[in-house]
């Protein structure tokens, strides 16, 4: 199964990361060009022995960028994401060489290696990588990178970091996927006003031949639910039906929800007062009736809490184009499918 990375699951690891971090030089080593990109957070997802006999961390480079309130980002700066193939389980020293397919020790893959330029907007030109070299040392506890690329362009891209290199192990899942919910079942009703929802359409996000349709809804005490739901293709309005919960992207059901990284909330979950819920059982019934619908939730959590809730009103289904979306809004494609980002803030 492959995976999938997504920039704003990174934004959220990188503001981790820069927290947690000790201050850090920033001036390259003197044997290093002049004009190299000096990033400034570095994180990776730990996949293991997933696909070859090699350890395969699939890291990301970023340059000091602001972030919104919604995790965007929001000024100019360049990312760049390399899916590294180790010997060894603990990220092994050494030049890394591109390659194709290998996932061979001491090479980094080319098709999930990229570099990304951000202008003040958030919005970003991505770039296919050639060949090019990465070169991976120890100080201490820190890690060195240097990098040493061209792109599909025929740029030369360089860059260098040195400091902390956060880690999420993803060979499986772990409570972590589930932190914030109560293990103690508990039961919360939410009442939606008729002006707090919104629904958008993804398209055929995960190539499964299903519209992936995203629902958000907000109460009036600060509670949140977000559905991640699958429809026909084609979809101009909210479907109606029954929803249950499944992982096949067929129409008519629901992504559970889960932390991915262990840090970004996916799929579909609910937010009360200071609990997360992982829904993963129950249905969400939509009916239409004279342009008005009725949605109703009966969910079961991850831990066996019940979250229901209940909509009538009025919803505009948006279309999103997801080829000029910023990455803040927008994953990767691959078979390792994690659902978008899901904003926790009432518009």
């Amino acid at each position: 199964m492959k995976k999938i990375f997504s920039l704003v699951a990174g934004v959220s690891l990188l503001i981790f990361a820069a927290s947690c971090e000790k201050d850090q030089p920033v001036t390259p080593p003197v044997d290093n060009k002049t004009d190299s990109l000096i990033f400034t957070t570095a994180t990776a997802g730990y996949y293991g022995t997933e696909y070859s006999d090699a350890y395969n961390y699939y890291t990301q480079l970023a340059t000091a960028m602001q972030i919104d309130s919604m995790g965007n980002y929001a000024s100019a700066g360049q990312v760049v994401t390399l899916d590294l193939y180790s010997v060894d389980s603990v990220l092994t020293e050494g030049t890394y060489t591109l390659s194709s397919g290998t996932y061979a020790a001491g090479t980094f893959d080319v098709e999930y290696t990229k570099w990304y330029e951000f202008d003040d907007k958030g919005e970003y030109v991505e770039f296919g990588i050639k060949s090019g070299t990465v070169n991976v040392a120890k100080s201490g506890e820190n890690y060195v990178f240097t990098v040493n690329l061209v792109d599909s362009l025929d740029k030369v891209r360089t860059g260098y970091f040195t400091g902390n290199l956060v880690v999420q192990d993803q060979t499986g899942g772990s409570s972590d996927d589930y932190a914030g919910e109560p293990e103690t079942p508990t039961q919360a009703t939410l009442t939606i006003p008729s002006d707090s929802i919104a629904a958008s359409n993804y398209g055929d996000y995960y190539e499964a031949g299903t519209d992936n349709i995203s629902l958000e809804m907000w109460d009036e005490n600060g509670g949140y639910i977000a559905l991640e739901l699958f429809t026909e293709t084609g979809a101009t309005a909210l479907p109606v039906g029954t929803f249950n919960f499944g992982t096949t992207y067929e129409a008519n059901t629901l992504l559970p929800g889960a932390l991915f990284w262990g840090i970004f909330p996916t799929g579909s979950f609910a937010a009360v007062n200071e609990d997360y819920f992982w829904l993963e059982g129950g249905s969400v019934t939509i009916a239409l009736t004279d342009n008005v619908y009725t949605i109703t939730v009966a969910a079961t959590s991850h831990f066996g809490s019940t979250i229901n809730a209940t909509y009538t009103g009025a919803v505009t289904l948006e279309a999103v184009d997801t080829a000029d979306s910023a990455p803040a809004r927008n994953f990767a494609r691959s078979a390792k499918k994690a659902p978008h980002k899901h904003i926790t803030t009432r518009r």
